[in-house]
């Protein structure tokens, strides 16, 4: 006995609820625009009201029944895709408009257009060119942020929706959310006309009470300031990159006319520029100490506002003072720390022992450097410390010893037990000269490590 089969699909148009799903769907489904549904039956729909879907399935399908004269999704009631963005700030009454396409003809009874924009509901009126137009109306979100999109929903006969395939949106928008400054207001985007008014605020251009000073576009704020700069001192050859922190420091790398402690320039650079809150600079150098404040001017055109830190800044002279310790082994790797007086100061650092780099260099908050030392030539004993901080270079009379590296001569007793706690005493040359004492031995390819290893010098 042959047994054939054979596939059967199973659908539910109802389950489609816009007409754009229901006729882009794979099966004989049509939507009936005056009925509101989705239906795979839509003789029972009135004739100009039916768009038929073109479903791969629809030849396939038993008893199909269409009354579609048009097909496809482009045929349904839609909005229309914007190519500009509807922008409408918080607590402004103004229409909002979009363009529609096979809008339906009201029939008697039935109620007319609606615009919903989040919780809003509105009135609205289909103009010429299927223009849909949303009655003014203020609308405000309560949440802070600078900007809410919001998917426009126009529906017709109380329930019936108008397809947004392109989610065509309305963005509400906060002029004041995190632009607490003239400069931070100054630098949003120009689409959302927002400018400083009164120079307190920053708000839409429409909200500016009469006559009230407008400030917007490509302009410089008043009232300039320095919140902060670090660091606070560096050396008296200069080359200490400043970071000045603060307010209203221009729109523009190019705002900044100059940057000067007291008589001394500092070059701006781009690099570390943030308009409006963050200026950079290298400072150039002065024959003697200095303390004086920072000084900005920023200017456009006509325009110049100057701004003073509350601090100081100073010219200093970094100087190593002492070494800790003062010798080690000649292979490196002993951690030194030293000590003198402005050690904190300027930016960058670099330390050299008997002209050999010191690695790893960390400033400490206690004021002093540590880094490690290099390994060094044979027949090198002593080496000088050098400092340089920025352009400033200390050639202290500060000395590091090198000694030949330790060696190990006889180890007692020469054997141990396996489970450990043996005590082993290791005699040798140069033993004290590493900082860092650690020992362990290897048995075949097995590390053993000792524990509370001291050394005593013999």
């Amino acid at each position: 006995m042959e047994f054939v089969s054979s596939e059967f699909v199973f659908y539910d148009c109802s389950a489609f609820q816009d007409c754009t799903n229901c006729v882009s769907s794979n099966f004989a489904c049509d939507w009936c625009i005056y009925e509101n549904e989705c239906t795979g039956n839509s003789l029972k729909c009135k004739l100009q009201g039916v768009v038929g879907g073109k479903g791969l399935y629809r030849e396939y399908t038993l008893n199909a029944q269409t009354n579609a004269t048009k097909f496809g999704p482009d045929k349904c009631p839609r909005l229309k895709k914007r190519d500009t963005e509807i922008l409408l700030s918080v607590d402004t009454k103004r229409p909002i408009e979009v363009v529609a396409q096979n809008l339906p003809m009201l029939e008697t009874g039935q109620e007319g257009y609606e615009c919903v924009i989040g919780e809003e509901v509105v009135r609205a009126e289909v103009m010429v060119n299927n223009t849909i137009r949303c009655e003014p109306k203020q609308y405000s979100y309560s949440d802070q942020e600078q900007e809410k999109p919001i998917v426009l929903k126009v529906r017709w006969n109380g329930n019936f929706m108008i397809d947004n395939p392109d989610k065509v949106t309305v963005t509400l928008y906060k002029c004041d959310v995190n632009r607490t400054t003239c400069g931070k207001c100054l630098l949003a985007d120009s689409k959302y006309e927002c400018g400083w008014c009164n120079q307190v605020m920053c708000r839409y251009k429409d909200h500016c009470q009469n006559g009230a000073p407008f400030l917007n576009g490509n302009v410089v704020c008043p009232n300039p300031k320095i919140i902060s700069f670090s660091p606070l001192k560096g050396p008296i050859e200069g080359g200490t990159q400043l970071i000045i922190k603060g307010e209203n420091l221009g729109l523009a790398f190019n705002d900044t006319e100059s940057i000067m402690v007291d008589n001394v320039n500092c070059v701006t650079e781009e690099e570390g520029y943030i308009p409006s809150e963050q200026l950079q600079c290298t400072l150039s150098s002065t024959p003697t100490r200095l303390s004086s404040w920072v000084k900005v001017k920023i200017s456009k055109e006509s325009t110049t506002y100057s701004a003073t830190s509350e601090e100081k800044y100073s010219f200093v002279i970094p100087e190593v003072t002492k070494i800790e310790p003062t010798l080690g082994p000649m292979s490196g790797g002993t951690d030194v720390i030293l000590e003198g007086d402005n050690l904190d100061a300027g930016t960058s650092v670099n330390v050299t022992i008997a002209d050999q780099p010191c690695l790893d260099i960390q400033r400490k908050e206690d004021g002093t450097i540590h880094c490690v030392t290099s390994p060094v030539i044979t027949n090198v004993t002593i080496g000088d410390v050098v400092l340089m901080i920025d352009n400033g270079k200390d050639d202290s009379n500060v000395m590091f010893y090198y000694k030949t590296d330790p060696t190990i001569t006889k180890i007692l007793p020469g054997h141990a037990i396996a489970s450990g706690g043996t005590r082993v005493q290791v005699k040798g040359l140069n033993l004290h000269v590493a900082k860092k004492k650690i020992l362990t031995m290897t048995i075949d390819s097995q590390e053993f490590r000792g524990v509370g290893v001291t050394f005593t010098l013999l």
